[in-house]
């Protein structure tokens, strides 16, 4: 756990809050545990059908988290990154956001 008085100055600094969950009620972070199980289903699915492991995880993180947000690569990248699935030209350009 990252609850030492270094990391809460570190945060404030940087200007984000750190949320903890407990880590023995996994049922409190449901959003995470629920995406650790897809990764875990979608890896063992590629290396059952000896597909490049890599190739996989791109997609899933260009794949976004609901209707609402952006994939985890866009919003890293702020631009869809080039995968394998099939896409515009225009969807690949960066996009600025205000802030």
């Amino acid at each position: 756990q990252f609850t030492s008085q270094y990391f809460k100055d570190f945060s404030k600094s940087w200007g984000f809050n750190h949320v903890t969950s407990s880590p023995h009620y996994h049922q409190s972070n449901g959003m995470v545990e629920r995406a650790i199980q897809s990764v875990k289903n979608i890896l063992k699915k590629a290396i059952m059908d000896k597909r490049d492991v890599y190739l996989v995880l791109l997609e899933y993180r260009n794949t976004p988290i609901d209707n609402t947000l952006p994939s985890p690569a866009e919003i890293l990248f702020s631009r869809k990154l080039n995968g394998i699935l099939p896409c515009t030209k225009q969807s690949l350009k960066p996009k600025v956001n205000p802030g």
